[in-house]
């Protein structure tokens, strides 16, 4: 594991803050809340990164026509120029002929 002068700092901080509270966590969720409430930092608010066009496609979509629509009256599977049809006995789940 690694140790340099920051994470010895910050495990001294923690350890100190939890002895403050008798390492009940409870308190000190308290107390860090109270200490946000009470807003003693500015807070600082930057506007918004422009967007990333490494991830952009290169071209613009094209549009992809409107979708062939669906009727009751097209020709059903099985049926003469209709898709696939039943093999010999078989009848198409329709119940046609």
């Amino acid at each position: 594991m690694i140790e340099d002068d920051v994470i010895r700092g910050v495990r001294a901080a923690r350890e100190a803050f939890g002895q403050l509270h008798g390492f009940n966590i409870r308190a000190m969720v308290a107390d860090l809340q109270a200490q946000d409430s009470a807003g003693d930092w500015p807070v600082v608010s930057l506007p918004a990164r422009p967007p990333n066009s490494s991830w952009l496609p290169i071209k613009p979509l094209q549009p992809t026509g409107a979708a062939i629509p669906s009727s009751q009256d097209a020709t059903p599977l099985g049926s003469p120029g209709g898709g696939a049809s039943c093999s010999a006995g078989e009848r198409p789940l329709d119940g046609g002929e």
